[in-house]
């Protein structure tokens, strides 16, 4: 093999690996890292409350950018403002849920409400599955985040500062709490 066929080789082989890079930053099912912005999650429990609560309870709350779901392609949240969050709360073995909120605070103390993921105007029974979904939006932001943006509530998930903690009737305080990070 001369030195040019070698040449050929390997521009072609570089060429094919820049390709190959470039697909997969544009394609949802190639994608590494750039997936995770935008999209945060909080495992629940009642060993994260503020004090634990000894409790069977479980669940999970997710959130998620709109930017982020329209660029993987959700039309729903493309036709949404780009600004806006959406989230789903799942629960195990829970009844009697009163409310859900986003709270500011460390994991170890408590803190003011936020936002408002749940709000019944009578207990629930008992739920195993989901709990409630929605959209966060500016107008709903309240307490220290009243009037600011999304991005100043991102800015609280980013640093670790901000919980959810679903309430019930027999821990009107929470039952189940988790800290609300990326991924």
């Amino acid at each position: 093999m001369n030195n040019l066929n070698i040449l050929q080789i390997g521009i072609f082989a570089v060429l094919i690996g820049g390709l190959i890079g470039i697909v997969s930053l544009h394609t949802p099912a190639l994608a590494t890292n750039i997936d995770v912005a935008g999209i945060y999650s909080a495992p629940l429990s009642g060993d994260s409350e503020v004090p634990k609560v000894n409790t069977q309870a479980s669940g999970e709350a997710r959130f998620e950018s709109n930017a982020q779901a329209a660029a993987l392609g959700d039309a729903a949240a493309a036709a949404s403002s780009s600004s806006d969050m959406s989230y789903e709360i799942t629960a195990q073995s829970i009844e009697e849920v009163t409310a859900a909120h986003i709270h500011m605070g460390k994991n170890n103390e408590n803190g003011p409400v936020v936002f408002t993921l749940f709000d019944p105007d009578t207990p629930t029974g008992e739920i195993n599955g989901r709990l409630v979904s929605g959209t966060i939006n500016v107008q709903s932001l309240e307490g220290p985040l009243e009037g600011k943006q999304i991005s100043d509530l991102v800015d609280l998930f980013d640093r670790g500062d901000a919980y959810v903690n679903v309430h019930t009737q027999t821990n009107p305080n929470g039952e189940i709490r988790g800290t609300i990070q990326q991924g």
